[in-house]
């Protein structure tokens, strides 16, 4: 006999074996009462329903070109409000116009006196363009807004939501399982 040949035999007793263990522990688990539900075709097709309804949720869904525009869009009318709100738009714009002509005429300043004078009224105007400036805390505020509204485009659940929707899954899933009765 060749080496091959005794091992393919040794292969088959192994197996031979093995199938005959496995089966002797299984026929008493076989000869035990089961016990088994029933649903109708219309809980069938409900459960199938609640299963897909499920694993679509889960999943989420990929926002078109038009609305991630849309949503850039958003975005950006968010934060200007957010500004706005500090210091309009033509306030800040007449600022930073002083700012400049401030800076221009400090070159042109003659005496220190002057110059002192200059410095101070630009460190003023300077000053009142940072307090109109988003503090952090509100600009912490715009990003919870924006990641909610980002979540809301895209279907993306929490955490509290995903579990809840997989327990309904599993209950689909079990229900699944039953027998169909007619």
């Amino acid at each position: 006999m060749t080496r091959t040949a005794r091992r393919g035999a040794a292969a088959l007793i192994a197996a031979t074996a093995l199938s005959g263990a496995l089966l002797a522990p299984a026929a008493p688990a076989a000869a035990a009462p089961r016990t088994s539900c029933t649903v109708t075709a219309d809980q069938r097709a409900a459960a199938l329903d609640q299963l897909k309804a499920g694993h679509n949720a889960l999943r989420g869904r990929k926002p078109s070109a038009a609305e991630r525009t849309a949503f850039r869009n958003a975005v950006a009318e968010l934060i200007q409000a957010a500004r706005d709100a500090k210091m309009s738009p033509e306030v800040r714009a007449a600022k930073i116009a002083e700012l400049r002509a401030l800076r221009a005429k400090l070159e042109a300043a003659a005496t220190p006196e002057e110059r002192t004078a200059i410095r101070a009224e630009i460190r003023a105007i300077v000053l009142e363009l940072k307090t109109a400036r988003l503090t952090k805390a509100e600009r912490a505020e715009l990003i919870k807004k924006i990641k909610e509204m980002r979540a809301a485009l895209t279907g993306k659940l929490t955490k509290a939501d995903r579990d809840a929707v997989k327990a309904s899954i599993t209950a689909a899933k079990a229900v699944l399982k039953c027998k169909v009765t007619a």
